[in-house]
């Protein structure tokens, strides 16, 4: 079986990649939203039970569970450069990414990003609701993996590409770059699911939960019921997150 993608066997991957970790200077946020369309590209998830989980992955997938979750909104695609600078004035990207996804961005600032625009981030359940559809599909097309619909290391584009380059990899809700890109932050801590007997120390240490799959690592040995997780102060080139809204 397959270990977290940041658990003790990624530990020791992640210590051979070249990761860009840069150092930001002080943040100076805007003090308010000022959308008049603060549901403008997200796509609504209705109220209803769905499958979460995975039989035959990671024991952290385990138990499958059938999970009700209230109606929400999500952003149709991860959050990109362009967003995070009108939040964040003194960010810096490569010109000619603005619609890429923001990258090297701790939890607190995706969180504080979330607030600015009066969403939250995901829980771990809304993102797999979101990709997975009601009928559990493994990846948001369906159940086979398909390099031509995500940027994973098989679409050999060693870095990241734009939000909207992968339509074909979108879920049944229609929300794209689920699987592939980059991994995205959660709303929640890494802690095992209701009734589950497994057990790990990373379960203390307060990491955060990652979903997805990321353009580094091969996207045919994770599907969307994989558990990613990372220290919440974490800075990489291959995380990044998008929001969701509570129905009002």
């Amino acid at each position: 079986e397959n270990a977290p993608l940041l658990g003790e066997v990624a530990r020791k991957l992640l210590s051979s990649l070249e990761i860009t970790v840069e150092t930001r200077p002080q943040a100076q946020p805007r003090l308010a939203y000022r959308s008049d369309t603060p549901y403008d590209a997200m796509q609504y998830i209705p109220a209803g039970e769905f499958l979460m989980g995975d039989p035959e992955g990671h024991d952290d997938t385990k138990p499958v569970q059938h999970v009700f979750l209230a109606e929400f909104f999500i952003d149709r695609y991860e959050v990109t450069n362009a967003q995070y600078k009108l939040f964040n004035p003194s960010h810096r990207y490569p010109k000619g990414k603005d619609w890429f996804p923001v990258v090297n961005i701790t939890w607190e600032e995706a969180q504080a990003y979330a607030d600015w625009v009066g969403k939250r981030l995901p829980t771990e359940a809304e993102w797999e609701k979101a990709a997975r559809g009601e009928d559990g599909h493994l990846y948001p097309w369906g159940n086979q993996f398909n390099a031509s619909r995500c940027n994973t290391e098989e679409s050999r584009n060693r870095g990241l590409t734009a939000v909207t380059q992968y339509p074909g990899g979108k879920s049944p809700f229609h929300v794209e770059d689920l699987f592939g890109n980059v991994l995205e932050w959660t709303a929640d801590y890494y802690r095992p699911y209701p009734g589950s007997q497994y057990t790990s120390p990373d379960f203390q240490e307060g990491f955060i939960g990652l979903r997805g799959s990321p353009w580094i690592h091969q996207g045919s040995v994770a599907n969307c019921a994989t558990r990613s997780y990372a220290p919440a102060d974490n800075r990489s080139n291959f995380i990044g997150f998008r929001c969701v809204k509570d129905v009002e």
